[in-house]
């Protein structure tokens, strides 16, 4: 059952990811937003990344509830936040907005690698899979 939601939620986040990537490209378009919204289009588009992610870890962080190992959600995100305070104070005098879109994606990113990595800590994640 698990794996089955795993696989709908890759497809399902790449597909809203690659609409979003597709849509960012009319922001500029005068008949839809004024030319002030032109600047948003990259850090959308670089958001969008970030979609598939966001939905597997929706899916994991799930799992471990349901096994009753909530008490690693607050280190994963306790981590993701505090390397996302981090980046964002580094990055964002440089190079503004675009890196605090970036650095959310790789947040994330990291947050679901850390979220895996919990779920198969005590093999939990395995079973789920196993299930019929």
């Amino acid at each position: 059952m698990c794996k089955n939601w795993l696989k709908i939620l890759t497809i399902l986040g790449l597909l809203l990811a690659i609409f979003l990537a597709i849509i960012a490209f009319f922001i500029p378009h005068p008949q839809i937003f004024t030319s002030r919204f032109s600047g948003s289009v990259l850090a959308l588009q670089i958001l969008a990344a970030g979609i598939p992610l966001f939905f597997l870890s929706a899916l994991l962080w799930h799992v471990l509830i349901i096994y009753n190992r909530q008490k690693y959600l607050i280190v994963v995100y306790g981590a993701g936040a505090i390397f996302n305070f981090v980046a964002n104070f580094i990055l964002i005098p440089r190079f503004g907005y675009l890196a605090a879109a970036a650095v959310t994606v790789i947040s994330e990113a990291i947050i679901l690698l850390l979220l895996f990595w919990a779920a198969y800590l005590k093999g939990k994640t395995a079973k789920v899979y196993e299930v019929k």
